[in-house]
This record gives structure tokens, sequence and C-alpha cells, in this order.
């Protein structure tokens, strides 16, 4: 699939049977064609057999349209404690940190990764529960359970279909950042189970 002209005045190409890294961004300006170039990669896409997800943090209804299976987060949820491709410790560390950021508590992050260590090694929210009752950590616990069940898909599952991930309208920044983030990073993982590197 053509892209358009690089910097050097030659085609860029996009095969999406074999993309370069693990997930993309597209970053533009307003009214600049994202949507559309998105659109026409997730068709391509699929007329390859690839599958793709969209996680749409603002319910941009065009996105759904184009996808048999849409999970509203929140309301539908996924096993964020399974996560093939990573070192428990290593998981842990990197959701702290994003979590402190996320979320705006300096100085958690050690606190916050052994916190973390701990329900991975267990398989259960209950190390954070437990601790429910600091406002900050509620909240964190809050929107975890509302994305975590122990019964719902892994990565693995998820990863053989296509989806559009999106949130609900009233859903606060913390949630749909914290949703994005590990959507991303347990398809990270996942993806490095299958020989892919992060680059």
């Amino acid at each position: 699939m053509l892209l358009g002209t690089g910097d050097l005045g030659r085609p860029v190409f996009l095969n999406p049977s074999s993309p370069p890294n693990t997930h993309g961004i597209i970053v533009d300006t307003t009214e600049s064609g994202k949507s559309t170039l998105t659109r026409h990669l997730i068709l391509e896409a699929r007329d390859l057999g690839v599958s793709s997800w969209v996680i749409d943090p603002h319910g941009e209804r065009s996105y759904a349209r184009l996808y048999s299976r849409v999970l509203l987060l929140g309301a539908d949820r996924i096993n964020v404690l399974d996560t093939p491709g990573w070192k428990s410790s290593e998981f842990s560390s990197e959701l702290a940190r994003y979590i402190e950021r996320v979320y705006g508590i300096s100085g958690a992050r050690f606190v916050l990764r052994e916190i973390l260590l701990k329900c991975l090694n267990r398989g259960s929210l209950s190390p954070l529960e437990n601790l429910s009752e600091v406002p900050e950590v509620k909240r964190i616990y809050d929107d975890l359970a509302q994305i975590h069940e122990d019964s719902a898909p892994s990565v693995e599952e998820l990863a053989a279909s296509s989806i559009c991930f999106t949130f609900p309208q009233m859903s606060s920044r913390e949630f749909r950042s914290l949703a994005a983030l590990l959507l991303l990073m347990l398809l990270q993982g996942y993806r490095r189970t299958l020989g892919e590197s992060h680059r």
C-alpha cells in the first residue's frame, strides 16, 4: 500500500501482512486524513487475512463499523494478569511506571511495583484491593477492576481476532490511558512470544 512520499522524494509503502513493529501510532494535525488512512490500513489488512486492533479512546463509530467484534472496556473485560512474553517483575515495573505517570502519583513507583508483582504472582487483584482504603490506590484498583477479570479472554485469544476497543462515554482520562497502555503492553509481550522484538 502506498502511503505517500518520504523526505527524500521516494515513495513510502506499507505491507500490512508484515508490519514493521508490534504497534503503531498515526499522528498529524486535525483533518489531515489520519482516520481515513487508518481505515484503509484496516481494510487492507483484512483483505490479506491479517488481524488488527484499534484502540479508540474517543468512540469514533467509523472504526467500530469496520469490526465484527467491538469491546467496550469497562463493560467487557480482559485478563490483564496473564502476561505472556513478560517476566512478572518486568511487567509490574513497566506498569508501575505508567500508573505513576498517568495518575500523577509521584514517588510511588517502587511500592506500586511490589503490589503489582504480588497481583501477578497470585493471579488476583486482591493485594491491590487490600490497600484500597488509600484514595490513590482505590482509584487504581477501581480502574483495573473495570478492565480485568480472571475468566475474561487472554491476549492470546484476543490477538487472533480483529477487534475495536472502545470506552464508555463518561470514563476518565486515567481509565482510558491505563486500559490503552495495558492493551499495548499485553500485545507487545504476546508478539515477543512469536519472535518479534520491540524497536
